[in-house]
């Protein structure tokens, strides 16, 4: 059984932060996979931060798993403030930020913490994420810098860098990746803390590309390592409200925002204008004449989210950035 604050003396490893909304049940098999599979010599805390969950969510867990600490907002104050709730209260000399809707096979922690203890230029580390099916999960790729889309040698560097993950991932190894998805990312807590943890101005998305390139400025390298496994069921909480369009929405609103932040204003709707003028030519070009269902709506719905975006731009350079939390 997995080592914990409250019934071992010692220091704490790893300190998991979950966030959730309204997925008691997802959130139920995530914890027991966690205190089924982590190896005794791990000590670990975990910290639930509750975003005014409706289900029961908080009544739930404080029930069946005491040792868990719960912080229970009232209200849904977003993705990142509560992360960075829990990273407040954390103790661990590792941060495991970890989805509800994610659920262990095996001990993926004990050897990663192993990987950031030998070598200290890994800001950042993830495991392989898989469908329910086993397949695996596309959850790496570049950072969306700006124009990206009309650079002649994009296409063919981000080939050549999904051809190199498709390799580690046949031979369980590792690399180097550009970003990777917020579902599972162990970070070192003093490293996280003096990066201002999450920008807690994104409210849901995007979080993880803003941390995955302030990681890489601060010259420290985002690791993807396929030796370790789990499954991520992805949009427990955001499916119950948004559909494709309005999730894709949401997400290119974030790229802007953060593409604001590191660029500049004029950058950002720059490229987020050439994005929206291409998604539509592509849609009305090239999609919808091919008549097949699944791309027109992928195409559309690309083209509606990008131009929901422009427009809502005045009300998103409101929005000021914050990257100063600290503990």
């Amino acid at each position: 059984m997995v080592s914990n604050a409250d019934d071992e003396c010692g220091a704490i490893d790893v300190s998991v932060v979950i966030v959730n909304w309204n997925t008691a049940s997802d959130l139920r098999n995530c914890l027991s996979s966690l205190y089924s599979h982590v190896e005794s010599r791990t000590r670990i805390e975990t910290i639930v931060v509750d975003n005014a969950s409706s289900d029961g969510s908080a009544e739930t867990i404080r029930s069946e798993f005491p040792q868990v600490l719960v912080i229970q907002n009232p209200v849904n104050v977003g993705y990142s403030p509560a992360n960075n709730q829990g990273i407040q209260r954390a103790s661990g000399k590792y941060i495991l930020l970890l989805n509800p809707d994610c659920v262990l096979l095996q001990d993926c922690i004990t050897p990663l913490v192993a990987r950031l203890e030998l070598d200290d230029t890994i800001g950042l580390i993830a495991c392989r994420l898989l469908n329910s099916d086993g397949s695996t999960q596309k959850s790496f790729d570049f950072f969306p810098y700006p124009f990206q889309e009309v650079n002649p040698s994009f296409r063919s560097r981000r080939t050549a860098f999904l051809r190199k993950v498709n390799s580690v991932i046949e031979t369980n190894s590792s690399c180097v990746a550009g970003v990777v998805i917020g579902a599972f990312q162990l970070v070192p807590r003093e490293l996280l803390v003096s990066l201002g943890m999450l920008d807690d101005s994104l409210f849901m998305y995007g979080e993880d590309l803003d941390l995955c390139y302030r990681m890489t400025i601060a010259n420290k390298k985002i690791l993807f390592d396929s030796s370790v496994a789990v499954v991520h069921l992805g949009g427990r909480s955001s499916d119950q409200v948004w559909n494709s369009t309005a999730r894709l929405t949401n997400v290119r609103k974030s790229i802007f925002l953060i593409q604001r932040k590191h660029f500049g204003i004029l950058c950002a709707l720059a490229s987020l204008t050439v994005r929206m003028l291409l998604s539509w030519v592509r849609y009305l070009l090239v999609a919808a004449p091919s008549k097949s269902k699944e791309v027109c709506a992928e195409a559309s719905s690309e083209a509606r989210a990008n131009l929901l975006t422009l427009l809502a731009v005045p009300t998103l350079l409101q929005i000021r950035p914050k990257t100063a939390s600290k503990c």
